[in-house]
């Protein structure tokens, strides 16, 4: 995810286990010792980690979505939720939701062309946008056709925040956690 504390965007190059666990530091390598690539398994926990990376995305959108269909209800929602900035690592996703809170701070969240266009600019600011975009892409790149899809086309809204809130806060622990063991395992493997 390029824009999002180092990690790559899906799609963007082969990201391996870095979106789901981080960047451990490696240790030297020991001559004769198998590679990662040649342990059985690996390619099973690096597909469960793009699968899992992937999906993180897919909901981080479908949340921002739901709550752009109603600006106004859907950052009340977001705020029941406990939603925060902090808990969206998805960059466009991110930048949408400090729309909605911009939005919020000047009085506009009720007017949904006010926040879509707020939108607009902050994916422009972010590097994100390109006009040319289709309707209906959800790569990380926007257009005023793609952004007012995501935010009306959808049979999602407010109501569906507490659902997609739910099952990030799940998977964002269940990262943390599965983080926590990777350096672990990397301290106790490099305290061998």
């Amino acid at each position: 995810m390029g824009r999002s504390g180092g990690r790559r965007a899906a799609g963007r190059g082969r990201p391996g286990l870095t979106l789901l666990l981080g960047a451990p530091e490696p240790a030297a390598p020991v001559e004769g010792a198998p590679r990662a690539r040649d342990l059985a398994g690996a390619g099973r926990l690096e597909r469960l980690a793009l699968e899992v990376a992937d999906w993180r995305m897919t909901l981080e959108l479908s949340l921002l979505g739901a709550a752009l269909a109603d600006p106004a209800g859907g950052l009340a929602r977001l705020d029941a939720c406990g939603v925060t900035a902090g808990l969206i690592d998805r960059p466009d996703a991110r930048l949408m939701y400090y729309a909605l809170r911009c939005c919020a701070a000047n009085g506009d969240v009720a007017d949904k062309a006010a926040v879509l266009a707020t939108a607009r600019c902050a994916l422009r600011w972010g590097g994100l946008w390109e006009p040319a975009a289709l309707a209906t892409e959800r790569g990380l790149v926007w257009s005023d056709a793609a952004l007012a899809n995501l935010a009306c086309a959808g049979a999602d809204g407010p109501a569906d925040v507490d659902v997609y809130a739910a099952q990030l806060r799940d998977l964002d622990a269940r990262q943390r956690e599965a983080r926590a063991c990777w350096e672990r395992m990397v301290e106790v493997l490099e305290g061998a």
